[in-house]
């Protein structure tokens, strides 16, 4: 198990893997919520990405309704926290 340093950069959406998001079943209502939220004071925190659970993918963690919301308002990249959590970890 390791854990690395975090940095934020601008990844494009559609190069996320999304392999954890069946895990997680936002509500219809929560994700209105959190659209509503972004559209009026824009996306306050980054969705939390691993580099350290395949080589070469960004696996996201943590942010599935923010990377929807994203896709849903049309933006093609977005700011995401990148840390080197490994499998075990997670």
């Amino acid at each position: 198990m390791k854990r690395t340093d975090t940095t934020i950069r601008q990844h494009p959406i559609d190069e996320l893997d999304l392999r954890y998001a069946t895990l997680r079943l936002p509500s219809p209502e929560a994700v209105a919520r959190l659209r509503e939220e972004v559209e009026q004071e824009g996306m306050r925190h980054p969705p939390l990405v691993s580099n350290g659970v395949e080589e070469g993918r960004l696996v996201v963690i943590d942010g599935f309704k923010r990377i929807q919301v994203a896709r849903d308002l049309g933006e093609k990249q977005l700011a995401v926290q990148i840390v080197g959590l490994d499998d075990v970890f997670l």
